[in-house]
């Protein structure tokens, strides 16, 4: 089998397993949400136009990335702006934990901008885009 096949053979964004988020602020919800890893489509629809560094990309970050036990959306792309009034910390641990599980680290997000500047630099190969054990832990640290 040839290289291009082994690649078409890999894992999909779909079949990586969903990250627990805890929300002990919602209570009702506390418990099924989770974060997902988005396909490279997704990030690209989502930040076309976007800045990184803008406030206002938390909760439509946070409607792509939170999802149920089995990895499925539980928000819609236009359900940001309700979702941009909820409480801070919820929004930006999903934020945060999201960019973790997607791996979106402030490390790779520099040589992301570095690339597309058309630079030869490609971030660094030791960063890891999956989940960790320190998000399943609840750690929220980028």
């Amino acid at each position: 089998m040839n290289l291009r096949e082994e690649i078409k053979k890999s894992r999909n964004a779909a079949d990586v397993p969903p990250v627990p988020f805890p929300v002990p602020e919602w209570p009702n919800v506390d418990g099924q949400l989770f974060l997902r890893t988005m396909t490279p489509l997704e990030a690209d629809l989502l930040w076309s136009g976007l800045d990184e560094d803008n406030p206002e990309i938390r909760a439509p970050f946070a409607t792509r990335v939170l999802c149920d036990a089995n990895g499925q959306r539980v928000l819609a792309d236009d359900d940001a702006l309700w979702l941009s009034h909820k409480e801070l910390p919820v929004i930006e641990r999903a934020y945060a934990m999201g960019r973790q599980v997607n791996g979106l680290t402030d490390e790779n997000r520099r040589g992301l901008v570095k690339n597309s500047a058309g630079t030869a630099d490609a971030g660094s190969p030791s960063s890891s885009a999956g989940p960790s054990l320190e998000l399943a832990a609840g750690t929220t640290e980028t």
